[in-house]
């Protein structure tokens, strides 16, 4: 997490963060950036239910991504917006900031409402998992050829609906989607499972304008700043428990299409430890369950 936000320093953004659940040491990372007035944290809890009533989250993973990703969007106050997940970086291969390269792109074609960027995994070497004295991983990273869907940049003024990678509907007709090519920008993707030798045999590019050993050095002085001397370690059990929730969910994805298998999705739960795995979470680490945010907008009828 130190790592997305020193990589995203060249481009100096704010960032809004909805969270459900995380770690201790997650939040005194999220805590330290707050401070720095970077970061605003939205709790974003199970919804509430009644002894005698369904539990309205066993469905919830399909629509709260959605609402929370939209809900963002209503929030921003910038002129421009994208939507990432923590492990995600947007790349302008020269000295150019994102906000620069937007404003240009923008401005060319009066008819663009998003920009869509091309997928690329970022492979860090495996001991970087590990908030390791070195932190050496990063200096090593490579760009590889791993396919995925793209993210999004766009005008918060220019969005109807956003959907998880894509603007899906503009506010005004006749706005499009520009896709840029991957020469211009690409989206980073540092991903777990590019870490190590899980990708041994991908192609491997090296990353170009961009100070590697220079975010490792402010990684490293932001890890000291927040933990101390004693850096902590990875925890397999969190890793095991994660992996329990995945290999269910893969199950429920293999027969999503076969209608016989969606009350089987349903009872098992939603995709986010909040109720596949809360248990194990709070037996395994000092895991924090957020409250609902006091500026909450909703009302649960």
């Amino acid at each position: 997490m130190i790592l997305f936000f020193e990589l995203w320093k060249k481009h100096s953004p704010s960032f809004i963060i909805y969270a459900n659940s995380y770690s201790r040491n997650v939040e005194k990372v999220l805590k330290y950036y707050e401070k720095k007035g970077v970061v605003q944290i939205v709790n974003w809890p199970i919804l509430e239910r009644s002894d005698d009533r369904a539990d309205p989250n066993l469905s919830v993973y399909r629509l709260s991504h959605s609402l929370a990703h939209n809900d963002c969007v209503m929030r921003m106050e910038s002129e421009y917006g994208t939507l990432l997940d923590i492990d995600e970086y947007v790349h302008i291969p020269d000295n150019t900031t994102l906000i620069e390269f937007a404003k240009s792109e923008f401005t060319i074609d009066r008819k663009v409402g998003s920009l869509l960027f091309w997928h690329s995994g970022l492979k860090v070497r495996e001991r970087t998992m590990i908030m390791d004295d070195s932190l050496d991983g990063i200096s090593g990273a490579v760009l590889v050829n791993a396919t995925g869907p793209g993210k999004t940049l766009f005008k918060p003024d220019n969005v109807m609906f956003l959907s998880t990678h894509w603007v899906l509907s503009h506010s005004r007709y006749g706005l499009k989607r520009k896709k840029i090519p991957r020469e211009e920008a690409l989206l980073l993707h540092n991903r777990v499972r590019f870490r190590g030798d899980q990708l041994k045999d991908a192609i491997e590019e090296e990353l170009t304008d961009l100070d590697l050993v220079d975010i490792q050095r402010n990684s490293k002085a932001t890890a000291r700043e927040i933990f101390g001397k004693e850096l902590p370690q990875h925890n397999k059990n969190v890793s095991l428990v994660m992996d329990k929730c995945d290999a269910r969910l893969f199950f429920i994805f293999d027969f999503f299409f076969i209608s016989k298998f969606i009350y089987s999705w349903r009872s098992l739960g939603c995709k986010v430890p909040l109720l596949h795995c809360k248990k194990e979470l709070e037996e395994s680490d000092q895991w924090v369950f957020l409250p609902s945010s006091k500026d909450s907008h909703y009302t649960l009828m």
